[in-house]
């Protein structure tokens, strides 16, 4: 078994886990970009209804 066969082994453990990492931080921020567009949608929706009701009153 060669010297270094252990560090390499750490090496692309490493690497791969960043990548995890990596991925996981685009998938998080693209829900929560998700979600605030959606929040706003709403918040949208909800003050066209509130205006719609009230020019119906």
């Amino acid at each position: 078994m060669p010297r270094d066969g252990g560090r390499r082994t750490t090496v692309v453990a490493v690497a791969g886990a960043t990548a995890v990492v990596i991925v996981a931080g685009v998938t998080v921020a693209k829900v929560a970009t998700a979600s605030r567009v959606l929040t706003t949608v709403k918040a949208r929706a909800n003050a066209e209804l509130d205006a719609a009701r009230a020019q119906s009153v």
